[in-house]
């Protein structure tokens, strides 16, 4: 071939390969790109908080894996962080979004403010401080410190203009003490809600359970004024619950350890806590139409019917049915009138339709799902993580293409 026609021919080539990129390019979904002036501060619209996270109509906001405060938008598929800095590195305390040396127990935004509950990583002895911000961040004032600690029973839920907290009079990094022989004991701590009203300022702090260890408390849901909450504590220390060994369970660990759901009224003060069911093993589920549903773990083996007991918040009754979704053990979470078992040993979900009966299986799916909200299900890597993954529409879930794929 002759040189001159050399250069044509490699020109042609280049301009079909050029071509071909761009068709292929063409072909992938964009991810989308939002900024911060892409957004109007309408955080309070339905508005809650549970497990320190942010849900509003139109996203939710959720401290992510690097410490960032960020904001996933539904209607762009997209999340930022909540810094209207541009030249910000969101990394250090001059961005507002930063929190590398705080723990951010609750992020809430009520009346176009913003109100966070830190607990600085820097002090041993840490008690929880409530602060409020413009919806932007900037201009953060503290407004309490709440004399009581966070000692792994603490839960932080905001509904409307209240917070819910559980606090403990005992820090936790203080819950041992030495005994006359000169032996470290496990001291037993008071658990009390705590309520702060945003609007008035007023906070009241109801006893709940006395002489507990190694407890654990969750809000669950509200309705009518009570607050439902899942529950488990010890009433003897830890030592005594396993033999010498400190490997095989005590006789004693059956009757001392307890779990349960309860109840209690936040408007009346004298009110006891009301415990609507209590054993050596409850997993709280959800709730869903005016009904609390919870499981027993210790009933369940691999591809056995699961035991489900139901409570009425109106009729004030409690039932159980069976569930039988042919599945490994799992465990269950609850969304859009449906249970869904996430397997504990290999990627997967079923999900049971309370309504119909159906049970329809996800294999190999690595996420699962772990809450709702605005007609989205909100999806973990982890079954129970709080950090959300990912999200969903209802009726796009079998569909893994479509899942929101979050970096958290």
């Amino acid at each position: 071939m002759k040189k001159r026609y050399l250069f044509p021919i490699a020109c042609v080539l280049i301009v079909a390969l050029i071509m071909v990129i761009v068709i292929i390019s063409g072909d992938k979904e964009q991810k989308p790109s939002i900024s911060i002036q892409d957004i109007e501060f309408s955080f309070t619209d339905n508005a809650k908080s549970l497990s320190g996270i942010h849900l509003c109509d139109n996203g939710f906001i959720q401290v992510s894996g690097e410490d960032l405060l960020t904001y996933t938008s539904f209607e762009h598929k997209a999340s930022i962080t909540l810094c209207n800095r541009l030249d910000c590195g969101h990394n250090n305390e001059d961005c507002v979004a930063w929190f590398g040396t705080d723990n951010v127990n609750m992020v809430y935004y009520y009346n176009d403010k913003q109100y966070l509950v830190l607990e600085s990583r820097l002090s041993t002895y840490s008690k929880p401080v409530l602060y409020v911000a413009d919806a932007d961040g900037s201009n953060r004032q503290k407004v309490i410190s709440f004399d009581l600690f966070n000692s792994g029973a603490s839960d932080y839920t905001c509904i409307d203009n209240m917070l819910y907290m559980f606090l403990s009079d005992v820090d936790i990094s203080s819950t041992l003490e030495e005994d006359d022989n000169g032996y470290f004991v496990e001291k037993p701590q008071t658990i009390s809600l705590v309520t702060y009203n945003l609007d008035t300022e007023e906070m009241n702090i109801l006893k709940m359970f006395d002489s507990c260890y190694q407890q654990f408390y969750h809000i669950e849901a509200e309705y009518d004024g009570k607050i439902y909450f899942g529950y488990q504590y010890s009433t003897r220390p830890q030592e005594d619950l396993y033999d010498e060994n400190d490997m095989e369970i005590s006789e004693v660990h059956e009757e001392a350890f307890r779990m349960g759901v309860g109840c209690i009224d936040v408007s009346d003060e004298e009110q006891p806590v009301i415990s609507i069911y209590e054993d050596s093993s409850v997993t709280f589920i959800g709730m869903d139409d005016e009904k609390i549903y919870w499981y027993k773990p210790d009933e369940t083996e691999d591809y056995l019917p699961y035991k489900i007991y139901v409570y009425n918040v109106v009729s004030e009754l409690t039932d159980d049915f069976m569930v039988n979704p042919d599945v490994p053990r799992s465990s269950i979470t609850m969304a859009n009138n449906k249970l869904f078992f996430n397997y504990w040993e290999e990627p997967g979900f079923a999900e049971y339709d309370l309504q119909t009966g159906k049970v329809v299986k996800y294999e190999g799916v690595d996420r699962y799902v772990v809450g709702e909200y605005n007609n989205y299900y909100l999806l973990s890597g982890v079954a129970l993580n709080n950090h959300f993954s990912a999200y969903v529409e209802y009726d796009s879930l079998e569909n893994k293409n479509e899942y929101i794929m979050l970096n958290n």
